[in-house]
């Protein structure tokens, strides 16, 4: 059987909230597991544009900080580069 962290990948890539909703919920722990690139499933999530998954995976005290090891990017800037989230405007509140 595949460790939590793949089986959490997996579901993270896949969109399976409820899967990754069970990990969770046995491990808090593994919503901080890395790839060997680093990533969280957070990052993941993110990068997929699942944002019920993002949601619960931040519930979860997923390290919103948390940096991969290939570029030094957080979820949030690896979300903006993929197109996962529309990048700011500098003309926002203005």
């Amino acid at each position: 059987m595949p460790g939590p962290w793949i089986t959490g990948t997996s579901a993270s890539l896949a969109g399976n909230f409820q899967l990754v909703k069970e990990i969770a919920d046995e491990d808090p722990n593994h919503v901080n597991l890395v790839n060997g690139d680093g990533a969280t499933p957070l990052m993941l999530a993110a990068v997929m544009g699942q944002l019920p998954l993002v949601q619960l995976l931040v519930e979860r005290h997923a390290d919103v900080d948390k940096q991969d090891s290939a570029h030094g990017w957080t979820a949030l800037m690896q979300a903006t580069y993929h197109g996962s989230v529309p990048a700011p405007s500098p003309h926002q509140g203005a």
